[in-house]
């Protein structure tokens, strides 16, 4: 898991990363200005890796984890980047039973600026409709709502009952209302709300595409030229390709 980030309030990029362990996760923090690492925090979860940067909602970094307590029990952890701080979002009460079986939560995006979550039954070892839940009012639990649910067989059968964590990624929504997945095979799939309709794109150029970020411009300069050297840029590169 990793999240790099400009910390508006103290005009501050920092890079965090966490490590999974038996007991949780450590974490470590690079703030770029100080050219310093804080390496001191552990928390008690563990990040799914194929969710490596989480998603960006009200100023936090959201993540779908495992609880120590339980590692087949999910639930949302936010990460506040001034003072790399973790804290624990509450799941919508109506899901609060199925919140124990594995595999219940699938993935969590961005719906319409709302922090949100897929949820699926794997009851039985076949998959049901996949459900899209929306924080309408980011942290109240009582504002969860579910806006769609899935039944389109695209979508349905791509859902793996034992590990549906790793099975469908949540992209983002267009503004036509639109939602774009990724599978676990790197395809991408366009889903459109309003007929209940999916359609199924390979990228032909990308062999296997592991993972997604969504990319905002911004006007605030990271000043890399002032921490890495173009001679070392290049040597890494030169690395990589060999």
């Amino acid at each position: 898991m990793y999240a790099f980030v400009y910390d508006h309030k103290n005009d501050d990029y920092k890079l965090v990363i966490a490590e999974d362990h038996k007991h949780g996760s450590s974490v470590y923090a690079y703030t770029l200005g100080s050219n310093s690492w804080k390496t001191d925090i552990e928390v008690p979860y563990r990040f799914f890796n194929d969710r490596i940067s989480g998603v960006f909602v009200n100023g936090w970094f959201h993540w779908l984890a495992a609880d120590k307590g339980c590692w087949q029990s999910k639930l949302i952890v936010s990460l506040d980047i001034r003072d790399v701080r973790f804290e624990e979002l509450e799941l919508p009460m109506e899901l609060k039973e199925e919140h124990e079986h594995y595999g219940r939560f699938i993935t969590e995006g961005v719906l319409e600026g709302c922090l949100c979550i897929l949820a699926v039954d794997t009851g039985y070892n076949h998959p049901g409709p996949v459900e899209v839940w929306a924080m309408q009012d980011y942290g109240v639990r009582e504002s969860w709502t579910k806006r769609y649910t899935i039944k389109n067989e695209i979508i349905i059968r791509i859902i793996y009952p034992w590990c549906p964590t790793r099975t469908l990624s949540f992209i983002c929504c267009f503004k036509n209302g639109k939602i774009l997945f990724k599978t676990f095979l790197g395809k991408l799939v366009l889903y459109d709300p309003k007929d209940g309709s999916a359609v199924e794109r390979d990228i032909k150029s990308i062999c296997n595409l592991r993972s997604k970020v969504i990319y905002t411009e911004s006007l605030v300069s990271v000043n890399s030229g002032n921490y890495v050297r173009k001679g070392e840029i290049q040597e890494l590169f030169e690395t990589e390709d060999a």
